[in-house]
């Protein structure tokens, strides 16, 4: 779960998840102190019961996106590793008053999503997962008054996920689910003054 005020929604990738869940009311012991009033929350595809599955999607449109992901699974006796990995791009539009300013900004995405498990008797299991998220979007404004210079900006957001953890059924009356994550989030404005006419930037 993530505080909507502070994220960028298009960020979310839906095609590795198998099902949201909303929440409704507090949930700050589960969720952590933002969680006051609605989780959503965003379940991705489990692991396949099967020893190899691939799968690679791609797409292109008029508007200028070009993109592709793919998902593998393999297991092996006790082990199950899962991969999920992709690459997201929008050439932007152009807006009705300039041809240089784009009213839909261009935007390319990376991500990577990799998880393990093992499986003990009884239903015991230890897992580790790591996520890797980078996000670019570029900005280009307009021509300064009276000159042939502008400010672009290039909004850059990395996001990486480390988590660890045990779950399982103990015994008739006991189960564990514990679980440890590192969380890294980096935003970041670059601004740069640019020259039209020889494209130098400062």
């Amino acid at each position: 779960p993530h505080s909507m005020d502070i994220q960028d929604v298009s960020q979310f990738n839906l095609n590795n998840i198998e099902r949201i869940e909303i929440l409704e009311g507090p949930s700050s012991v589960m969720y952590g102190t933002h969680a006051v009033s609605t989780v959503i929350n965003l379940i991705p595809f489990p692991f396949q019961d099967v020893p190899f599955q691939s799968s690679v999607r791609g797409s292109v449109s008029t508007t200028g996106d070009y993109n592709i992901d793919g998902r593998a699974t393999l297991r092996l006796g006790h082990h199950d590793l899962q991969l999920y990995a992709g690459r997201y791009f929008f050439g932007g539009l152009v807006g009705i008053d300039s041809g240089r300013v784009m009213q839909w900004k261009p935007r390319s995405q990376q991500f990577v999503n990799l998880q393990y498990r093992y499986r003990f008797y009884r239903g015991l299991e230890a897992f580790a997962m790591f996520n890797a998220f980078r996000d670019d979007t570029r900005d280009r404004g307009y021509p300064i008054n009276q000159s042939i210079r502008a400010h672009d900006h290039q909004y850059l957001t990395l996001r990486s996920n480390l988590g660890f953890g045990l779950s399982g059924k103990l015994s008739k009356y006991h189960t564990l689910d514990a679980i440890a994550n590192l969380n890294l989030y980096r935003w970041r404005d670059a601004e740069k003054l640019v020259d039209l006419q020889n494209l130098e930037t400062w």
